[in-house]
């Protein structure tokens, strides 16, 4: 796979063998240079959209303080 290329849902098969999309993190770099990541849902719709960040590995770590937060993240409503 291409390291430069933003990657494709990924796909895979229950036990009938029918496709199922699964979540995506991809990583893409701005017209700045830096990179930034969305993580779109098994339907190809972006559900986040994170920070600009000055490095791939400080992207790639955003991603995974992401990957272990959210489970565990609280909502607080703020629309009051």
């Amino acid at each position: 796979s291409n390291p430069h290329k933003p990657l494709k849902a990924e796909t895979q098969k229950n036990n009938c063998g029918v496709k199922l999309a699964e979540p995506v993190f991809e990583i893409q770099k701005d017209k700045a240079g830096k990179f930034r990541f969305h993580l779109k849902a098994a339907n190809g719709e972006i559900i986040a959209m994170s920070e600009a960040y000055e490095t791939k590995k400080a992207c790639e770590n955003g991603i995974e303080s992401v990957k272990k937060s959210a489970p565990i993240a609280k909502i607080k409503d703020l629309s009051q």
